[in-house]
């Protein structure tokens, strides 16, 4: 049954999950483990800058970044499974029973096999993705712009 316009429901439908994601993702993922990696990252980074003095602090950072790795995906594979069940078992079957058969505008410079409702959800959902991505890192860069000015 569609409400409005097929490509503006669909629009909805892909920023709602996307949204339900990335809400659960941050709900159950341990947020202090990612930035942890992030910091050992960085060290790791200027430790291989002269191998042969750091030798022994390369090998045990490798182990920290290892094991905090595998905690990150230890949480992100909980919500990864709900997002694709609910993908698979409800909204797959939902849209395709809606949509299946309309008309959606082709991707601009987009090579896609098909032009259904499928593909426009995908190229959405990827929009959605690095509009959300670029969001985070200005609100980031402002927040620590603001408090360096402090």
């Amino acid at each position: 049954m569609v409400f409005f316009d097929p490509i503006i429901e669909v629009a909805i439908i892909a920023a709602a999950l996307f949204a339900f994601n990335y809400i659960i993702r941050n709900k159950f993922m341990d947020q202090n483990a990612q930035e942890e990696f992030k910091v050992k990252q960085k060290e790791w980074k200027t430790l291989l800058k002269e191998p042969e003095k750091n030798e022994r602090k390369i090998e045990s950072m490798q182990k920290e970044i290892m094991d905090i790795q595998f905690k990150v995906m230890k949480g992100t594979m909980p919500v990864m499974m709900i997002t694709l069940a609910l993908f698979i078992f409800v909204v797959l079957p939902t849209m395709n029973a809606n949509y299946n058969g309309l008309e959606f505008p082709p991707a601009p410079y987009v090579v896609l096999p098909g032009e259904g409702w499928f593909w426009y959800y995908f190229i959405l959902a990827i929009v959605f993705s690095i509009a959300l991505g670029a969001g985070k890192r200005i609100m980031k860069k402002m927040k620590n712009d603001g408090q360096e000015g402090k």
